[in-house]
């Protein structure tokens, strides 16, 4: 029965984000700012929405619930929730940034990033407004660069980004993945935002990445949505969805089991997203392959980020 109710439930879904996908339109509001992200795993969005609404003044949120349950963790509250379908991201930014969002400037946030202190949008926002031809400000750019966007400090990725959505929208800049032709040879393509920034520059655009100082005032703890779906999807028997050609993605597997059973303590009520069981297998199996001291480092770096967040949500 639970699996007909379940199936039940994601056609529901399916079917009100098609709707939304055809008729929806902004409504415009009073505020100065709209900032968007996509729900996959409802407690992060919850903990992602909570810090959001707490430091980020005169704004609106609007949220793409890709797993349909959004509504039952954020019931209390009052964000702008539309139902999505979990298609491409790019296509789900491109969708938002036309269909969504009212403002000329919006924020393009992950879920997993937690943005505590207002002090960097509102940085971004100063350079957006005395800066005519800056399209872009990234405040979490892309960790590695592609040839595919040359001349380039750094890639401005997809993770936090503030834009002029009058210039994005204008030009038609689109976010989407794109391959180009012999792409399997070089053995990459343009990731989401790669083929938009690549644009912007071609155009006569700015992209700017924050400076460090700035950038430091936001926590990341990146790929939690796909690495907590690979973890539900395995039981917890991570090792048969990390690939023997990239053993590193034991630290991905690692680091979202801990950010995970962090979300399982604090969020008991409305049910689990999670088994706890598959998150302690995860991080079992993980502790077997990982070295002591590449263990030590990811523990450090998550702990100290919880301590933060905890620190920053006992003065809401």
């Amino acid at each position: 029965m639970s699996n007909i109710k379940k199936l039940l439930n994601e056609s529901i879904h399916f079917l009100s984000s098609i709707k939304h996908l055809i008729f929806y339109k902004a409504k415009k509001d009073n505020c100065e700012i709209e900032i968007i992200t996509f729900s996959i795993i409802p407690k992060l969005t919850k903990l992602w929405y909570k810090i959001a609404d707490t430091k980020l003044l005169n704004k609106k949120i609007i949220i793409g619930d890709c797993s349909g349950e959004l509504h039952s963790y954020l019931h209390e509250t009052k964000p702008t929730i539309l139902p999505m379908t979990n298609l491409d991201h790019g296509f789900k930014i491109d969708y938002f940034l036309r269909n969504a969002c009212s403002t000329q400037y919006t924020i393009i946030s992950d879920d997993d990033i937690m943005i505590y202190d207002e002090e960097p949008i509102k940085w971004a926002v100063d350079q957006l407004k005395n800066h005519k031809h800056l399209a872009v400000v990234s405040l979490m750019p892309r960790p590695n660069k592609t040839q595919w966007v040359p001349n380039v400090e750094a890639i401005m990725g997809a993770y936090c980004l503030v834009v002029n959505r009058n210039i994005i929208v204008n030009n038609n800049i689109l976010f989407q993945v794109v391959k180009p032709s012999g792409w399997k040879k070089v053995g990459n393509h343009f990731d989401t935002g790669d083929y938009a920034h690549k644009r912007l520059i071609e155009l006569g655009y700015d992209v700017i990445i924050a400076p460090k100082h700035v950038r430091e005032k936001i926590l990341s703890f990146t790929s939690i949505s796909l690495w907590g779906k690979r973890i539900l999807s395995t039981k917890g028997h991570i090792n048969r969805a990390v690939r023997s050609s990239r053993p590193d993605e034991y630290k991905k597997a690692f680091r979202t089991s801990l950010v995970l059973k962090y979300l399982e303590s604090i969020g008991k009520q409305n049910g689990n997203d999670l088994d706890r069981t598959y998150i302690d297998r995860s991080i079992q199996v993980c502790r077997k392959i990982l070295e002591t001291s590449t263990i030590l480092d990811i523990e450090n770096d998550i702990y100290g980020k919880i301590e933060k967040i905890n620190s920053n949500m006992a003065h809401v």
